[in-house]
């Protein structure tokens, strides 16, 4: 059986029965794979140190040695905590406390000051490893500091955009392709007197209201087939108790697949404007004298009084749809 045994491959598994006097003992014989994890440990990407539970390093592999801008084995008996930035030692003792307690794996940010460098920013990660009447933690500890710096310019840079949108006079709001309400800036505060989180996943109709509803979806359907981007209609929004009259401009948006996948838009009060419209009319109509405004180019009518229609023998809708010549004819008879 020897023989047979040892003509087995490596690595193989044999089991069988070695009869002895009055039992059969069955025995399971292997030539297990042992896999280095010295070679491991040394050859990982990633920093790797073992400390004790004072943090004191017994093992740092090569890429520790990079981090810290020092030899691995210049490491070895110098505490962890001795390369965390002063400020914040006492949380990182406070966290290895709760580490030992709990013994679970555990993920934390840490700033190190590697000498000779700028301090650096580090994702770390640690396991209690028991050992006999003794504990020892593995840390894995990644450099994050490019990361980090990059989400701090992203960061800066969404204040930015938040700041101008927040300082826009007018509202200015997305949805997804269901009406719900995905992005609003703080002027609906400042206008409706609500708070922009009130509106945040909620239905359009919140925000416009169940009467303007049917004519926007109808703007927007007349858009989408005659395969346009852009509505612009008037809205009336309550404000105070008051009505006041808002424009509201929709840009469709479509994703990749051709989908439709909502609407950026704005609300932009116009009231005071409409109002100073509409008493500019007024003053018109009420004048004694006919009154027209024209545009050049090309030459049309863009506005005439009922008084100057009345004189003419039209009436207003009438003059709009005349031509240069026939204008002329109304001015000049002759």
């Amino acid at each position: 059986m020897e023989r047979r045994l040892s003509q087995a491959p490596v690595n193989s598994v044999c089991v069988c029965r070695i009869t002895m006097p009055h039992k059969i003992i069955p025995v399971v014989c292997a030539e297990p794979f042992i896999p280095d994890y010295r070679s491991l440990f040394t050859h990982s990407p990633d920093a790797l140190i073992v400390t004790d539970t004072r943090t004191r390093i017994s093992a740092a592999n090569a890429a520790a040695g990079i981090l810290f801008s020092s030899p691995d084995t210049l490491l070895l008996h110098r505490p962890l905590v001795s390369f965390v930035r002063w400020g914040e030692r006492t949380s990182f003792r406070q966290r290895l406390k709760r580490l030992m307690k709990y013994q679970n794996i555990e993920d934390w940010e840490v700033t190190f000051n590697s000498p000779g460098q700028r301090p650096l920013t580090a994702a770390m990660t640690a396991k209690v490893l028991p050992d006999g009447n003794h504990s020892r933690i593995l840390w894995s500890i990644r450099n994050i500091t490019e990361r980090k710096m990059t989400e701090i310019r992203v960061n800066d840079q969404n204040g930015k955009i938040h700041r101008v949108h927040e300082s826009l006079p007018d509202i200015v709001y997305t949805t997804d392709r269901y009406d719900r309400i995905t992005f609003i800036t703080g002027a609906v505060e400042r206008l409706l007197g609500i708070p922009a989180e009130e509106f945040m996943g909620k239905n359009i109709l919140y925000l416009i209201g169940i009467l303007n509803n049917s004519p926007r979806t109808r703007a927007i359907d007349m858009c989408r087939a005659r395969g346009g981007d852009t509505i612009e209609h008037t809205v009336q929004l309550e404000m105070n108790g008051k009505l006041r009259m808002f424009e509201l401009k929709e840009t469709i948006r479509i994703d990749s697949a051709g989908i439709f996948a909502g609407v950026t838009g704005v609300l932009r009060d116009c009231t005071r404007r409409m109002i100073h419209e509409a008493d500019y009319r007024t003053m018109i109509e009420q004048a004694p004298l006919g009154f027209v405004i024209f545009q050049a180019m090309p030459v049309r009518i863009v506005f005439a009084s009922t008084n100057f229609a009345t004189m003419m023998g039209y009436t207003p809708e009438e003059l709009h749809s005349f031509s240069s010549e026939e204008i002329a004819s109304v001015i000049h008879p002759d």
